[in-house]
């Protein structure tokens, strides 16, 4: 009876499409893991992908708007840190290293070396775009920039930008750090290096 209900008819789909959704054969050997990467806003969403990263090892930077969302990004990532040692999936060395790997400002001139840079703010045009055009002022004409939205339209968040290539969605599902699924979202104008980075 169990098997040929809709639910393990659901489940054997998602199996067998978990298989077939592999890397592209021309975007794999492309492929880089950022080293540096900036989250801009640390609330629920933005940690949880500033510490999915810091479990990479990667350097992060978090920017936030001003001293209070410092200090709530900051509480949000310890949050985090603290969980992973309650369900011991990490030792007391380990979240000393995540913790040496974080760096917190308000400044977005702290963000020049970074590979890449994640908005994770509020889901609104005006304040994502203000986002955008700030990042691409303050960040080496290298480095890809990525937008969390999970459902505005990333071409009209890039027609902001003075080079719109540069720009990729990255869509992280809740909770970001326990979630396996990134969905990656080519806009029309979204380069390789965006798109592999």
């Amino acid at each position: 009876h169990l098997r040929h209900s809709d639910q393990a008819r659901a489940l054997r789909h998602i199996y067998f499409a978990e298989r077939r959704a592999k890397i592209p054969p021309d975007l794999k050997p492309e492929m880089q893991t950022p080293n540096h990467v900036a989250i801009i806003g640390g609330g629920t969403m933005g940690a949880a992908i500033a510490y999915d990263f810091l479990n990479t090892g990667a350097e992060i930077v978090i920017l936030e708007a001003d001293a209070d969302g410092l200090a709530r990004a900051s509480a949000n990532i310890e949050s985090l840190i603290r969980s992973g040692l309650l369900s011991g999936r990490i030792d007391e060395i380990t979240a000393n290293a995540r913790r040496s790997q974080l760096t917190l400002t308000t400044d977005y001139q702290d963000l020049g070396s970074v590979d890449l840079a994640i908005e994770a703010v509020s889901e609104d045009y005006s304040v994502k775009q203000k986002v955008l055009r700030s990042l691409e002022v303050a960040l080496q004409s290298d480095a890809v920039i990525a937008t969390n939205t999970s459902y505005l339209d990333v071409n009209m968040l890039a027609a902001v930008l003075a080079d719109p290539s540069r720009l990729v969605g990255m869509h992280f599902f809740a909770p970001a750090h326990i979630m396996k699924l990134l969905e990656i979202v080519k806009g029309d104008m979204s380069s390789l290096k965006a798109l592999v980075m």
